[in-house]
């Protein structure tokens, strides 16, 4: 929020230029808010022509954001690779999952 200020833009014309809602910018400003989605945050660092680490100025981006950010950098078909390969890990994690060799029981 600080850049924002700092900027000197409106909130609203900061949630015009990056398409996201400004009643959100407003609850992180009042601080109802403590955080919004990735693609929000990337939009509005893309305001300012910045990446999302560059914006954040050295604030810790969670590892959740971090993901999203790598993932949005990958091309489409990475991306899959990335995706499934993580669902397949998510499955064969979860104890109620069958194994592949119980599947066809």
């Amino acid at each position: 929020m600080e850049a924002i200020e700092d900027s000197g833009k409106s909130l609203k014309s900061v949630a015009d230029a990056a398409e996201v809602s400004y009643e959100q910018l407003k609850k992180l400003k009042q601080n109802k808010s403590k955080s919004t989605n990735v693609e929000d945050a990337m939009a509005i660092a893309n305001v300012f022509g910045k990446t999302l680490e560059e914006f954040m100025g050295g604030e810790e981006v969670s590892e959740g954001a971090e993901i999203a950010l790598l993932l949005s950098k990958l091309s489409d078909q990475d991306r899959r690779t990335v995706l499934n390969f993580a669902k397949a890990q998510t499955e064969n994690e979860r104890p109620d999952a069958p194994k592949p060799h119980e599947a066809g029981q």
